[in-house]
């Protein structure tokens, strides 16, 4: 059986989850095939064929086909006004991001779709052209949910979607109701998947996705890279300090509303300064202005870097607003070290309070500030080796590809 993933990237939480997914399949013996915009991969990937053979169009094609739509204002198609009215209110929107289900990519006369027999979606904005794909091919599909995008219309979080009807509604209302028919009018079968039982009732309960089956199959890790290690001496090495509590926070940019730097920051105002040291990889964290110690030694992407940053740390603080199964969280269960979060998400369904971690009463900074708090006064209570085993019994590669394999 030849399966193909299809993901925008192997990067970000998303592409990493998908790509970890695609390599779970090939150690169980399926001829599984990954489908991305990426340019190039790591050398050591070299023969898990990653494409990107279709290009965008060139500079000067863009330019005449916006000349085209100019003269032709009158007679735009449904596409050609949607994307008009997307570029016009885009600059207005208060959201993490928003996206059209429109792509330059035609994949639908893609070698690898057309010799797939089953083809798993990921997160594919901007990679699946909707009207192209859903009403051209014909081959089953199973579609893994990252987030809410596929049952939403342009947004890719309800929240985002709440903060944006008065300036976005119509147009969000245009866009679901074209998905809608694209999906409606889909040849084959779908199912679902979900990382998270909370995305996965959230896709049941949906109009556009109720109508599939729908499975709940949480992502995966390499265990072997993501381990318990030596916390004093990876601790020199990254010359960390060894007399302070080490909180560790990871996100791409402290700027993501929903990733809620801005409450753990506001907490951490709350608590002593001369106790704590916090570390925080991704972007913008140097310009942050705090009492606390702050190390940023800027985005970590390759993963056992990664693992060593979740080894010096007592505790990995989570506050996004709304997730679904961040890859972080269950990262930092394989390295042994307990989550600090709300609860929401996959985040509440699998921080255990005084087990895995600790879960605030509710999202809200003085909630974060008692969760930090009670781990303080009892942080030593925490066994590494317990946390590392849900990790197993939970997140396994095998177990994953399994359920899959099942699905196919």
């Amino acid at each position: 059986m030849k399966v193909l993933n299809i993901s925008n990237s192997i990067h970000g939480g998303a592409g990493r989850a998908a790509f970890r997914l695609h390599k779970a399949l090939i150690k169980e013996g399926i001829n599984s095939h990954f489908l991305s915009m990426d340019k190039f991969i790591d050398a050591q990937m070299e023969k898990l064929n990653v494409h990107t053979e279709y290009k965008p169009p060139s500079f000067v094609t863009r330019i005449k086909n916006k000349l085209l739509r100019l003269t032709r204002i009158k007679n735009l198609t449904r596409r050609g006004r949607l994307q008009l009215d997307f570029k016009a209110l885009y600059p207005k929107l208060n959201c993490e991001i928003a996206s059209l289900p429109f792509s330059v990519y035609k994949l639908s006369s893609h070698p690898l779709v057309k010799s797939a027999d089953v083809i798993i979606l990921h997160w594919v904005a901007e990679l699946i052209d909707y009207p192209d794909f859903f009403l051209k091919v014909n081959k089953p599909v199973i579609w893994t949910l990252h987030d809410m995008n596929p049952f939403l219309g342009i947004f890719h979080y309800r929240n985002d979607e709440k903060r944006n009807l008065n300036v976005a509604g119509k147009l969000n209302d245009a866009v679901y109701s074209l998905k809608c028919m694209c999906i409606n009018n889909f040849k084959n079968q779908i199912k679902v998947v979900a990382p998270s039982s909370w995305l996965c009732e959230k896709a049941r309960k949906s109009a556009i996705l109720q109508q599939f089956p729908s499975y709940f199959i949480p992502n995966s890790l390499d265990l072997n890279v993501f381990n318990i290690l030596d916390k004093d001496k990876i601790k020199s090495e990254l010359n960390i300090p060894d007399n302070k509590i080490v909180f560790l926070f990871i996100s791409e940019t402290v700027t993501n509303y929903r990733k809620g730097f801005d409450l753990l920051l506001e907490a951490m105002k709350l608590l002593p300064a001369d106790k704590i040291v916090l570390i925080s990889l991704g972007y913008n964290t140097k310009f942050v202005d705090s009492e606390i110690e702050i190390i940023n030694p800027g985005m970590i992407s390759e993963d056992t870097q990664l693992a060593k940053y979740y080894n010096v740390a007592d505790a990995f603080i989570l506050p996004s607003r709304e997730d679904n199964l961040p890859n972080v969280m269950i990262e930092s269960f394989a390295c042994g070290v307990p989550v600090i979060g709300f609860p929401v998400g996959g985040i509440k369904e699998h921080v255990k309070n005084f087990e895995t971690g600790i879960l605030a009463s509710d999202v809200s900074c003085s909630a974060l500030v008692n969760a930090l708090k009670d781990f303080i006064d009892i942080k030593d209570k925490f066994d590494a080796k317990i946390i590392r085993k849900y990790a197993e019994e939970n997140f396994d590669a095998h177990l994953q590809a399994k359920k899959f394999i099942e699905l196919f």
